[in-house]
């Protein structure tokens, strides 16, 4: 029964990967296996903290100076047509 949910759970990504893409006529791009590490960089590092911790290690972290900056997430919904239309825009970010 659990890999049939797996099967239905990676079809569905997959038509909304595919859905996307022809939406916005753009190129699939592959976020990598680090994605969600860049884009939550405390969590990540409190969560390999614990896990070295179980291990039986005592950690001390120090950061570091020039980290890259954490992919900035994409807006959600439609695009706005404000600008198509001739009107001010109120969806600008803020």
């Amino acid at each position: 029964m659990r890999a049939k949910k797996a099967i239905v759970a990676t079809a569905h990504q997959t038509l909304i990967i595919a859905f996307h893409i022809l939406r916005d006529g753009t190129v699939y791009q592959e976020r990598g296996g680090d994605f969600f590490d860049r884009l939550h960089p405390a969590r990540t590092t409190k969560r390999l903290s614990e896990r070295l911790h179980r291990l039986g290690y005592e950690v001390i972290l120090k950061p570091r100076a020039n980290l890259p900056e954490p992919p900035t997430l994409r807006r959600r919904g439609r695009p706005c047509k404000c600008a198509e239309r001739g009107i001010d825009c109120k969806h600008k970010e803020k």
